[in-house]
């Protein structure tokens, strides 16, 4: 079970409140969304489309370290930290955000209790979610990793998962040729079929104990 993010975790009554709040903003294939080091005064919703987090190298290379679709949100530890971004977020094809501003955001935490309880639940439940990664990162062979990061990103109910064999390598660190390996192996066991652009997950189950075997 992949952990919620933050807006997810949230009550309802609380994530009503604050998309009466939020605007519409589209984005088009590629468009940077945010900017490492810009100030934090809001966060963003994922209406549709999906959205690349990682970082810009010097090399003008990017860097992903998650790929976030419909339903997720992201840039809200920059808000309640009080602290610059420290990732860059460039949007896919077709892809609407909600902006929801940090005044809003932290007006409603401290109205409800309950919001703050299970923000604070879904932080720890990330926490120990990376931890693990970290540790199977180290421990699990290439089509392991992945295999475990196909199953997560469908583990939230898109089983069809908008990723390019690039940005699973991005993510995973490995080559595009051994990613190549690993997705036709698991296709293979019939556990995904891929397309282009994109994966069709078959069996979450069955990629993680691929993964641990």
């Amino acid at each position: 079970m992949v952990a919620p993010t933050l807006f997810a975790a949230l009550p309802d009554g609380a994530r009503q409140r604050l998309i009466a709040g939020s605007g519409i903003h589209r984005f088009s294939e590629g468009q940077l969304v945010t900017l490492r080091h810009e100030e934090a005064a809001g966060f963003w919703l994922i209406e549709a489309g999906g959205v690349r987090v990682g970082q810009f190298s010097e090399s003008g290379d990017f860097d992903a370290i998650a790929q976030l679709g419909p339903g997720d949100s992201y840039g809200e530890l920059a808000v309640l930290s009080g602290r610059r971004r420290v990732v860059d977020a460039v949007a896919q094809e077709g892809t609407v955000l909600r902006w929801l501003p940090s005044a809003l955001y932290e007006r409603e935490l401290a109205n409800d209790a309950g919001a703050s309880r299970a923000l604070l639940s879904a932080l720890a439940r990330q926490l120990q979610e990376q931890l693990d990664a970290m540790v199977e990162r180290g421990r699990l062979h290439a089509a392991g990793r992945v295999a475990i990061t196909l199953a997560r990103m469908a583990s939230g109910g898109q089983t069809n998962v908008a990723v390019s064999q690039q940005e699973i390598a991005e993510l995973v660190g490995a080559t595009r040729m051994t990613v190549s390996t690993a997705l036709a192996k698991l296709e293979a066991d019939q556990l995904l079929q891929r397309g282009y652009g994109k994966i069709e997950v078959l069996d979450i189950a069955g990629l993680l104990s691929f993964a641990r075997s």
